[in-house]
Formats: structure tokens, sequence, C-alpha cells
């Protein structure tokens, strides 16, 4: 004859984020011989593993997070100012910075050592004339 204990743990099982039940199902041998602290000893096991194996599903499905964003990474190459900064155009760049381009260099004269920033290992630093026309728009 088995005897069939169910251990429901609730928690964070589900992905949508709401509470559900993780079973285990563990089967015993009932016998006369099998006393309470053999059975409280599989309960125990069973509950630990269910614990193990939730805490293990868990881990699989939490969303990883970048150093640096992709869209960041691609900066240079794609980012506003590559696509904005319009020296040949000179009336677009008017549009855009609402000056000059004689203006804007002027400008950027006086104020890049106080928009200089020091690389990193980590990353670059954003170039003086990308902080001036970004913080311009």
């Amino acid at each position: 004859m088995f005897l069939d204990l169910s251990i429901c743990i609730l928690g964070e099982y589900s992905s949508s984020g709401s509470s559900s039940c993780f079973l285990l199902h563990v089967f015993v041998l009932s016998s006369a011989k099998m006393s309470d602290d053999v059975m409280a000893c599989f309960v125990a096991a069973a509950t630990v593993t269910s614990y193990f194996l939730h805490e293990r599903e868990r881990r699989k499905k939490r969303a990883r997070r970048y150093w640096i964003h992709p869209v960041i990474a691609d900066r240079e190459e794609r980012g506003q100012f590559w696509v904005m900064y319009l020296r040949d155009h000179e009336y677009a760049f008017l549009d855009y910075t609402r000056m000059s381009i004689k203006s804007f260099d002027e400008l950027l004269g006086l104020l890049s050592s106080q928009l200089q920033r020091m690389d990193t290992y980590f990353c670059n630093s954003i170039p003086p004339v990308e902080r001036l026309i970004i913080t311009l728009r």
C-alpha cells in the first residue's frame, strides 16, 4: 500500500507574476513499522527539494540586464549627434541648433574645456561637441 503526500509551495512560479502552486508528489511505502519520525524526514526532504527546484526555475526566468544597452553602444554610428550634425547643410544645422555654424564653433571654443570629461576603461565619454549640440536642441 502506498501513501501519497502532496506538498504545495506557494510562490512566484509563473512568468506573469501571479502566485501558483508548485506540486511535488512523494510516494512512501506505508507499513506498520514506519514511525512518525521517518514520515517527517520524508516530508522535510520533499519540501527542501521542492524549494530548490522552484528557485532554479525562478533564476532561469530572471530578466537579464546590460552594463551598456545595445542602443547606447551603437551611439557613435547611429546616435542623434551623427544623424543631426549636418555641417555640410548649413540651413539644416541652423534649423536644428537655432544658430549658425560660425556661432556654434565660437561657443564650442569657449565651453569645450568645461564640457570635456575623462574616458574610463568602462566607457568613452561624450565629446564636448556632442554635449553642446544636444544641449542646444
